[in-house]
Formats: structure tokens, C-alpha cells, sequence
């Protein structure tokens, strides 16, 4: 824009401007000073008035003649020259011949206002290139401010592993929504881009050469579910140590519902976490289960429940047991509490019921066990027709973790005890159960074999099969349909049985 109107003032000084253009009266004689002076205020006022328009107008760098005239008008109308003599000599200096003088002068001032220009042109597009390097500049850092701002209150959080797997995502989801998958189409191009993200960044696998608590530490710290899967902000998490008979557990009340939670009579959850036995806690679970209390509108108790290889099976049904009897000791009625896992934790939760049983204690209102762990002996078929499909797990490793869950004795033990596996158990007098499990993992056959012992039993079971799902998978709601058409069909179930 300013090179426009430069090249435009430059035109204009190039064209033929005569400022003499006001009418002239000339005099031969120096005796009629009156008349003279006159002339002389008619012709300045005339020039000044013309230079001040073209400067006004057309050029404000060339202001020295105009401002030369103004202060000389100036003089003249306030009178204070001290002889007549100066304006005969500025008479001539203006008039006739004078006139001609001041068009030189204009010429020599068009010359220097055009170098002017010349070096405001060159000048300006300098500045041009400057503004447009600014102004994209200025355009990129707006548009990484508005993406910083936009993407983290899209997703709900500021947590930048999460936003990062997010835009992850949602660049698979372009390049699944374009290429179809013919062999299952019925998978919507959010799991699919979700099954790419956990291609990309396997669960870390086992060195069976180094020390395995070392292992199993070193696990923990790189399992970090809350970057999946993170802590919305009104969730409130509240730490409670449970104390039943010198047994001492650490569990967190989950809170993320519209009531206000009352323990003597509302209605609790028991969240068992997954892991293999070996990891997980409150800080990668918190997510999920505020999640869950918000879908179910319930509290959810998580037990920190004691971790392989420094606590072996069975003491995390232990754990599990005490935390139970501590509620009902508090006169929390069984039908107000429901028991939910996953993977591990399903597994567990499914031990937990069957030592309730055994030892005569009132049962909880129904079980909900996400893709459940009931075998460790790894006997099922899916564990080698799945193999080539599960994008989670690498099966080579199972055998080691079964040592590591085991203990130091795990040579003189067998993992299809039902102490550990409680497909082996029994499953007679089992509260309504809801079972999930994906065809595309290979526990599918852990899951299979548990429902069909409970059918034997005549146990009230839903069970619910995701075709071509991976592991756990409606514990990763937000990131694809069919694990919230899931969490929605396990919602309406638990409010039927509460019901």
C-alpha cells in the first residue's frame, strides 16, 4: 500500500506543474509602494495557496517551498519589514523574471522530493517484505495461539502427552476414513485409528535376564494411563486407608456426579484395576473411573489393592476381601454395591466373589468384568488363534509374567488353580453378572469359557462381544463409538439390577 501511493506522488511530481499560474502585474516604477506591496500580497497569497494545496493534495515531502512562501506572506501581513525596499526587491524576485526563478526552484525541489521517493520506494518495499515476513509470522503465531487454546478445551484437558496421542488420532482418523477396511467394515475409522496409535507404542516387553523387580519398576514408570485417558478437572478423589482386623488397605472415593455422595445410603462401586497383577493405580486409573461415576451417576471406591512380584497371589484377594467386609461392618447393605474389573482386575474381581462365597459372607448386588483374566495357564484356543490380532499384548511374555504373579514358589505351583484362575472355581451362587471381551485379543477364550461355567450354573449373565475388539476395549471411551455404545449398554444394566 505505501509503494502504491509513493509510485503515485512519483507520477505526479514527473508531470509538468507550473506554479505561475496566478495572474501577475507588473510595474516599471519603485514609486508606487501601496500598489506594489499589494500586488505583491495578491501574488504570494496566490502561490502559497497553490503550493499548499499540492502539498495538502499530492506531496507532503515537498514542504520547504511551501513553508518558504508561508513565513513570507507572514511577514507581509504582519507588517513588519522594516523598508519598502525589500518588497521592490522581492518584486522582482517574484514577478516577470521572478517568476520563472521560482519555477527553477520547483524543478530543483521536484528533483530532491523525487530522490525522496525514489529512496521511500526502495525503502518501502524493504518494509513491505518486512510486513509480509511479520504479518506471516503474525498470522502463524495466531494460528499456534488459537490452537493452543482451541485443542485443549475441545479435549478437556491441558495434559500435552494426552493432546498429542489426541492429534494422533485424529490424523489416523483422516486416513482411515479414506481407506476402508474390507475384512471387518463394520469398524468405524475412530477404532481403527485408535488400533494404529497402539501399533505404534506396544506395552513394553519383558528382559527375563534382569532382575525382575527391576523390570516390573521400570514397567510402572512407563505405563501411563492418565495421558490415554486423563483426570477431568471437577472430578473430586478422596484417599481413605481401610482398617478391617490389623489389615490395612489404601483405596480413593471417586466422585464425579451431580449429588452429593451419602456413604450410609447411596450406592457404591468396587473398582478393581487391570495391570497383570504387576501395575496400575489411582493416578492412571482416575480418568476412567470418574468417567464411570459421572455414566453410572455412582461413587466409585478404587482399591489400591497390594502388586506382584512383592506381594504374590493370593494377597490381593486379601486385600480385595477386607475392604468388602470393612464396608459391610459399617452397615453398608450388600445390595448397594456392585464389584467391576478389568483385564487382571476382572480376574480379580471374579476371585473376590468366589472367596466371599466360600466363606459365607453376604454377596455384593452383581459384577461387571471387562475383558477378564480367569486363566493363567493360557489353556484357551484364542490365546493362539488371536495371536497374529491382538495389537496389546505380546504372548511370548506370559510365561514370565505367571512367575512373576506366582512368587518364589512358582515351580511348585500350578496357574490353573482356581487360588489364581478362577475359570477353575466355582461359580455356584454368583450374583447377575455383565461379561465384555473382544474377539480381536487373546483372552477371548478366558471370557467364553467363564460364561459358559455361569450359564451351567444358572448365574443371570449378559454377555456382550465385541467383534474385532482389542482388549479392555470400552475402557477407551473417548477415543471410539463402540466402546461408549458399551459403557452405555453396561449403565442400563446396572440400573435395571439396582432397580
Amino acid at each position: 500500500m505505501y509503494g502504491f501511493i509513493l509510485g503515485y506522488f512519483k507520477i505526479f511530481l514527473k508531470s509538468n506543474i507550473q506554479i505561475a499560474e496566478c495572474p501577475v502585474t507588473s510595474y516599471n516604477s519603485r514609486d508606487d509602494d501601496d500598489g506594489m506591496i499589494t500586488s505583491i500580497k495578491n501574488q504570494i497569497t496566490c502561490v502559497v495557496t497553490r503550493a499548499a494545496e499540492y502539498r495538502k493534495k499530492y506531496l507532503k515531502k515537498c514542504w520547504l517551498l511551501s513553508i518558504v512562501l508561508q513565513l513570507l506572506f507572514q511577514t507581509i501581513d504582519d507588517n513588519n519589514l522594516q523598508s519598502t525596499t525589500i518588497f521592490k526587491d522581492l518584486w522582482f524576485s517574484i514577478t516577470n523574471e521572478g517568476v520563472k526563478s521560482i519555477e527553477v526552484q520547483w524543478e530543483k525541489q521536484k528533483n530532491l522530493c523525487l530522490e525522496e521517493v525514489d529512496l521511500a520506494l526502495h525503502l518501502s518495499k524493504q518494509l513491505a517484505l518486512i510486513s509480509k515476513t511479520s504479518w506471516t509470522f503474525m498470522k502463524f503465531f495466531v494460528f499456534i495461539l488459537f490452537i493452543s487454546i482451541a485443542i485443549p478445551f475441545h479435549y478437556g484437558s491441558t495434559n500435552p502427552n494426552y493432546l498429542i496421542i489426541r492429534l494422533l488420532h485424529s490424523i489416523f482418523f483422516l486416513k482411515h476414513s479414506f481407506i476402508p477396511d474390507v475384512a471387518r467394515p463394520k469398524l468405524s475409522a475412530d477404532y481403527r485409528a485408535f488400533e494404529s496409535l497402539m501399533r505404534m507404542k506396544p506395552l513394553a516387553q519383558f528382559d527375563p535376564s534382569e532382575d525382575p523387580f527391576m523390570v516390573v519398576k521400570n514397567i510402572r514408570t512407563s505405563f501411563d494411563m492418565n495421558s490415554i485417558i486423563p483426570k477431568p478437572s471437577q472430578c473430586q478423589i478422596n484417599k481413605e486407608t481401610v482398617q478391617y482386623n490389623e489389615h490395612s488397605v489404601d483405596t480413593y472415593w471417586v466422585n464425579n456426579h451431580q449429588n452429593k455422595f451419602e456413604r450410609n445410603s447411596d450406592r457404591i462401586i468396587l473398582y478393581f484395576h487391570g495391570g497383570g497383577y504387576l501395575l496400575g493405580d489411582i493416578k492412571g486409573y482416575s480418568g476412567y473411573e470418574c468417567y464411570l461415576s459421572q455414566l453410572f451417576n455412582i461413587t466409585i471406591l478404587h482399591i489400591e489393592y497390594r502388586l506382584c512380584p512383592e506381594h504374590p497371589l493370593p494377597e490381593a484377594v486379601e486385600d480385595t476381601v477386607a475392604v468388602y467386609r470393612a464396608l459391610l461392618r459399617e452397615n453398608i447393605s450388600p445390595s448397594r454395591l456392585f464389584v467391576m474389573g478389568d483385564s487382571a482386575g476382572g480376574g480379580l474381581s471374579l476371585l473376590t466373589i468366589q472367596a466371599l462365597i466360600h466363606r459365607h459372607i453376604p454377596i455384593p448386588q452383581g459384577i461387571v468384568v471387562l475383558s477378564p483374566w480367569t486363566d493363567l495357564s493360557a489353556s484357551g484356543d484364542s490365546f493362539t488363534s488371536n495371536r497374529d490380532k491382538d495389537v496389546m499384548f505380546p504372548t511370548d511374555d506370559n510365561d514370565y509374567m505367571i512367575k512373576l504373579i506366582l512368587g518364589p514358589n512358582h515351580s511348585q505351583l500350578l496357574p490353573n488353580n482356581s487360588i489364581y484362575s478362577p475359570l477353575f472355581g466355582s461359580f455356584q451362587g454368583f450374583p447377575p453378572m455383565y461379561i465384555t471381551v473382544g474377539t480381536g485379543e487373546v483372552y477371548e477364550d478366558d471370557s467364553r469359557r467363564v460364561v459358559k461355567k455361569v450359564q451351567d450354573a444358572n448365574v443371570d449373565v449378559t454377555f456382550e462381544v465385541g467383534l474385532h475388539l482389542l482388549h479392555v476395549y470400552p475402557m477407551f471411551f473417548l477415543y471410539y463409538p463402540e466402546a461408549r455404545r458399551t459403557l452405555d449398554n453396561i449403565n442400563r444394566w446396572i440400573q435395571a439390577k439396582f432397580n
